[in-house]
């Protein structure tokens, strides 16, 4: 779902089926050589099967904390243009 400009989106998923309890998702989003790209944790609650992510972070942007936010949503840019699918497995 796209986001505000500049901004990662967030992701929106449907499970099979409902959960049974309250889970803990760690979404990954993945290069297409299997190189995680990006993670998000969400709460789904019992009975829910539907999740959106909020704040999916980019991994290994540390290196790029110098760059001001212009530039350092550049390389973000840069990063997420390399997705290729996404894993999910409970924390």
């Amino acid at each position: 779902m796209q986001g505000e400009a500049g901004e990662l989106p967030d992701l929106r998923g449907v499970l099979a089926r409902s959960v049974p309890d309250n889970v803990s998702l760690v979404l990954r989003v993945h290069a297409r050589n299997g190189i995680p790209l990006a993670q998000a944790t969400i709460d789904v609650v019992r009975g829910e099967r539907a999740f959106t992510t909020q704040g999916l972070t980019v991994f290994a942007m540390e290196g790029y904390s110098h760059l001001r936010d212009a530039d350092r949503r550049m390389v973000e840019g840069r990063v997420w243009s390399r997705r290729a699918y996404a894993t999910a497995s409970v924390a």
